[in-house]
């Protein structure tokens, strides 16, 4: 028999997954915030972002429609997550501020972070604004071959999160599936 929750707890249901520090980079400052309500749009490199206008990031991001999507490893969770409890107009250097370790990107001016697995380059394409969902598109990507392998942090929402369990491998079984090579 099912038990009947508030609609206010249902994103926690779905919640999207993998935890983010998205990075900016406005007027010559770097900011970067933990989020996880961003999902891939397709079997490419285009994503959908949500955030708002109480964030920083947001702002930096509508005015210079540019920015990373860094994938942290579930070994730094309390730093990654603790990004979240400052805002970037409250300090200088929330890189420095947070213990992170920006570097130059290939295209964008947001910067990479170097305690990250991956980092994805990403220009807005389309800004929903009534929303603030943001259309991301991939331009360059980046790999930490020694991070690879680590495991990932997923919202559960509410504070809570998973790390990545057991692997289930049901590739034959999708038929239907475009054939994209693994990372």
């Amino acid at each position: 028999m099912f038990k009947e929750i508030s609609t206010d707890q249902a994103f926690m249901l779905i919640e999207p997954g993998n935890l983010v520090l998205l990075t900016t980079r406005d007027n010559a400052k770097n900011n970067l915030m933990p989020i996880s309500w961003i999902m891939p749009m397709d079997f490419c490199a285009k994503f959908a972002l949500v955030t708002g206008r109480w964030n920083y990031s947001c702002i930096a991001l509508e005015k210079t429609r540019q920015c990373v999507l860094a994938i942290p490893p579930s070994s730094i969770i309390k730093k990654a997550v603790s990004a979240g409890n400052i805002s970037g107009d409250e300090v200088e250097d929330k890189f420095k501020e947070c213990g992170f370790t920006p570097l130059q990107a290939g295209d964008v001016c947001a910067p990479l972070v170097a305690e990250c697995i991956a980092n994805i380059e990403c220009k807005v394409i389309e800004h929903i604004k009534r929303h603030d969902i943001f259309i991301l598109s991939g331009i360059r990507a980046w790999i930490n071959p020694k991070l690879r392998k680590a495991k990932r942090i997923h919202a559960v929402g509410n504070g809570t999160f998973i790390e990545d369990g057991k692997t289930i491998n049901l590739k034959n079984f999708m038929i239907k599936r475009p054939n994209v090579k693994d990372i």
